[in-house]
């Protein structure tokens, strides 16, 4: 493990103490690297209760074969994060494999997350393990007319 600290006697004023620290954990060896390779709904702008997919894809960029849990979760209108379900995921070293979650649309504007977790065995990377999709957002069409007129 690595442990690093920056201003460690507090020389410097700031607003948050808590970020000046970071561990690491130093892998040698063969490792798994678990990471969402794509994350989207199936429907961008789905009215309240649509059934739309959640379709990702897993990637291993490492060279150890890793299983782990992937959730998916969308945040409600009061900021919560509410879970929509999880399924177990196998990915073999340096592939990717396909993750559908279907989902009846219970916020029709909101973020979409999903969630690499339970990996069981280390990863040389875990900032990658969460993905997120806007849904519901604003379409704006504009239409021109090319004709001039001069008065």
């Amino acid at each position: 493990m690595i442990r690093a600290i920056i201003d460690a006697d507090n020389q410097v004023a700031e607003i948050d103490e808590t970020n000046n620290e970071a561990t690491r954990a130093i892998i040698v060896g063969a490792a798994a690297n678990l990471y969402f390779k794509s994350f989207a709904s199936s429907n961008s702008s789905p009215n309240m209760g649509d059934y739309v997919q959640i379709n990702s894809k897993i990637g291993n960029a490492g060279a150890v074969n890793a299983t782990a849990n992937i959730k998916f979760y969308y945040i409600n209108d009061s900021s919560d994060t509410v879970a929509i379900g999880q399924t177990p995921v196998s990915v073999f070293a340096h592939d990717s494999v396909p993750v559908i979650m279907p989902w009846s649309v219970a916020d029709n504007q909101t973020t979409l997350i999903g969630k690499i977790m339970d990996v069981n065995t280390l990863e040389f990377n875990t900032d990658d393990n969460e993905a997120t999709d806007n849904i519901g957002g604003m379409t704006i069409t504009v239409t021109a007319d090319n004709r001039l007129s001069w008065r």
